[in-house]
């Protein structure tokens, strides 16, 4: 890959199970193909052509394509998804078909490109028990032609350097003691206080903003994003009552946010299950990875 070309972002989808079913039968039964775009398909135990990828599980894969919109995935994504539910019968096939959105990403500096998934789109994979993967790279070469595969001659795994998750309230018109007030009891840190940084105790030019912040109790080094969203989202549960008021409020934002420093190539996962309980809390996610 070029060193000028600083991302190449790609994303795809995925229904997979462990089953010695026919794939094609699958493919047939749900009518799959009538789906745009590129429908790949392989058994269990099945070798690719070109004899480099065994599979694990019974796999379909479907391409959705080069990211548009400047790296704004969601609009994208609702349209192929709108597309597959009223073109194919996935409402019928079995929850115990694992169905996945893939993003892969190519950062040819020192930051790769992250994701955000906002709550129109959560909703969206919540109706359908999407899960959400991450596949993040440093050079075009990033296995993906064959998801859920042990290649033949397996390459070293990277290892994690530090990650973790945050939740955060901010608003241009309450302080930040009157933030902490709307979500009692929750051990926020002050991140700022009309405009002033409570980190480099200075004044932020034209600013009027409050924002807090309640971080996943793990430790950074030791889990994986799914586990730091699970622990904010276990610190915040009992408050969702709130929390969907003030998702109607207009002076009040909020969302978790992730961040970290990983190794190339770096993959993360974000179970169904996590992604209804974001939505039903009203929570958009943003995720910002870097290499290290």
């Amino acid at each position: 890959m070029s060193q000028q070309q600083k991302y190449n972002e790609y994303l795809y989808f995925t229904i997979h199970q462990d089953t010695e079913q026919d794939a094609q039968d699958l493919v047939k039964k749900y009518q799959f193909d009538r789906q745009y775009g590129c429908l790949s398909f392989w058994n269990k135990k099945q070798i690719n052509d070109e004899q480099t990828h065994l599979f694990n599980v019974m796999c379909l894969k479907f391409e959705i394509g080069e990211v548009e919109y400047l790296h704004d995935i969601s609009q994208q994504i609702k349209f192929w998804l709108h597309h597959l539910k009223h073109q194919t019968q996935i409402s019928n096939c079995p929850l115990n078909f694992i169905r996945t959105l893939h993003l892969v990403t190519h950062g040819a500096n020192d930051q790769n490109a992250g994701f955000h998934l906002n709550h129109h789109l959560l909703k969206e994979f919540s109706e359908l028990s999407i899960s959400f993967n991450l596949h993040g790279f440093l050079d075009a070469d990033d296995g993906q032609d064959y998801p859920f595969t042990t290649r033949l001659a397996s390459p070293l795994h990277s290892k994690t350097l530090s990650e973790y998750a945050y939740f955060w309230l901010e608003s241009e018109h309450y302080t930040a003691l009157e933030l902490q007030q709307l979500l009692p009891e929750l051990d926020f840190i002050v991140d700022c206080d009309q405009g002033i940084s409570q980190r480099k105790q200075r004044k932020i030019p034209n600013s009027t903003r409050s924002s807090l912040s309640l971080k996943s109790k793990l430790t950074p080094t030791s889990f994986q994003l799914e586990e730091h969203l699970q622990d904010v989202i276990s610190q915040i549960h009992s408050y969702q009552s709130e929390l969907q008021i003030l998702f109607f409020d207009e002076n009040i934002s909020f969302g978790i946010n992730a961040t970290g420093h990983l190794a190339s190539p770096h993959h993360r996962q974000i179970s169904a299950a996590t992604i209804k309980q974001l939505f039903l809390l009203g929570i958009n996610l943003d995720v910002d990875y870097y290499f290290s």
